[in-house]
């Protein structure tokens, strides 16, 4: 009976000793091969900004694996490993194997969700940064560039400060976030936040098969169509576009503030900013907020201004291609040139202050689709239009002979002066010399 009781305590004390080692493993902020994340288990950033584990959003009993802020309540979650394959009940873990390839299993030991990688790595580790970014790299090589897989690549809802919003034109990886599908499913939702590197790039929102909003082209600064997003002492923004990617990224001036951007369900972009003192989410700026954001809303050859009633109007020298569908205020076929273009002669530029700049993505020939005209900010465009709809053509082109007889009068009027001052000289001369003989 002793050696019962004794044998008891040790496996007690075994079970415990075990447990704790797990749990003490789990807090930390790497995987390495043979350790495991368990569904209730955590890994926390070195700098205690984010954890990585098992979540259910809202009211669903759906389980996920994600990366959310450690400090913030309720759970933001940045970053979602399974959101088109949940498991729907605690028997989730995570592991890494020799490959390099992250792996959750659940209860029946299926492969949920796996990472990937190209190389052969020797000694394989999985670490949660303090970017939020969980990255699988070889030993101690903190190189960004060496990682053997990244969930940067990958977003879910949210882009962080560092992660790329763009293309890698060389391996086609595209980095673009998708909305969840509501607040209690993170599976991919209907709106998606891409860069198209098309004519000039710009973002596009998504939403299959229409193009709800567009952000407009770099203009060195910040996207046309977001004026408001312009360097400041809390943002920089940065935007490459080689042979290689075409990417825009943005980082915090000041690392301890908290600040993502989301795409949300309805389709709304929002960028936000942890606020300490309330203990809330305060949003920075958020994408469609009129009429005017919608994509092509007046249609081509027509510009949007939510100042002016209607909204949409025609370029100058540009009448409605639809006069029937202007009337009842629908735009959407844009307008057309009243006269045509007359290469042989002098045509002039009409200069639009404050505008974003047009969608060249689909065509080498500009239509100047999706304008909209702001406030402050913007750009200035100049459109081709005849010379007549300005009324200069006749002061530009003139008849030859019209010319030739214009040159002629001004030359008979200089001369006829002339002559008449050279008369009028002669003549008082001519008087002076006879008062002087009379003398």
């Amino acid at each position: 009976m002793r050696e019962s009781m004794e044998g008891f305590r040790l496996l007690t004390l075994y079970c415990f000793l075990f447990s704790s080692m797990r749990i003490a493993t789990a807090t930390l902020d790497t995987i390495t091969l043979g350790q495991s994340i368990r569904d209730g288990e955590i890994l926390v950033s070195a700098d205690q900004r984010f954890e990585l584990g098992f979540f259910s959003p809202g009211t669903s009993r759906s389980r996920y694996l994600v990366i959310w802020y450690k400090k913030v309540a309720p759970k933001t979650t940045v970053w979602v490993a399974n959101r088109d394959n949940p498991i729907f009940d605690t028997s989730g873990v995570l592991h890494i194997n020799a490959g390099g390839i992250l792996v959750l299993l659940n209860s029946t030991k299926d492969i949920v969700w796996s990472s990937n990688t190209s190389r052969s790595p020797e000694n394989p580790v999985a670490v949660l940064l303090g970017s939020g970014n969980l990255a699988v790299k070889d030993g101690n090589d903190n190189n960004p560039d060496n990682f053997l897989w990244q969930s940067f690549d990958h977003p879910g809802d949210t882009l962080l400060p560092g992660m790329k919003l763009g293309i890698n034109l060389v391996t086609g990886l595209e980095w673009s976030f998708t909305s969840w599908k509501s607040n209690d499913d993170l599976s991919q939702g209907e709106f998606t936040q891409i860069i198209d590197p098309h004519g000039f790039p710009q973002p596009f929102l998504k939403k299959c098969p229409v193009i709800p909003y567009r952000a407009g082209s770099w203009n060195g600064l910040h996207w046309t169509g977001y004026p408001q997003l312009k360097p400041n002492s809390m943002y920089s923004y940065n935007f490459v576009s080689n042979e290689k990617e075409v990417f825009y990224t943005y980082d915090i001036r000041d690392s301890s503030v908290l600040s993502r951007v989301a795409q949300s369900p309805s389709g709304v972009g929002q960028r936000f900013t942890w606020m300490d003192q309330t203990r809330t989410w305060a949003e920075y700026y958020a994408t469609t907020r009129d009429e005017c954001d919608n994509y092509a809303k007046c249609g081509a050859y027509a510009i949007c201004n939510v100042g002016n009633f209607p909204v949409c109007t025609c370029f100058k020298g540009f009448v409605p291609k639809s006069q029937q569908q202007w009337s009842i205020y629908n735009w959407s076929a844009g307008c057309i040139r009243k006269t045509p273009l007359d290469c042989q002669h002098r045509d002039a530029f009409v200069k639009h202050e404050a505008v974003k700049l047009p969608d060249t993505s689909h065509s080498s020939t500009v239509k100047y689709i999706s304008l909209v005209q702001y406030i402050e900010g913007g750009q200035d465009l100049y459109v081709r239009v005849a010379a007549s709809e300005l009324g200069i053509i006749e002061s530009r082109r003139q008849p030859s002979g019209k010319k030739q007889v214009n040159v002629i009068i001004i030359v008979a009027s200089i001369i006829s002066g002339m002559g008449a001052l050279v008369l009028a000289w002669i003549m008082y001369m001519r008087k002076t010399k006879l008062k002087n003989e009379g003398k």
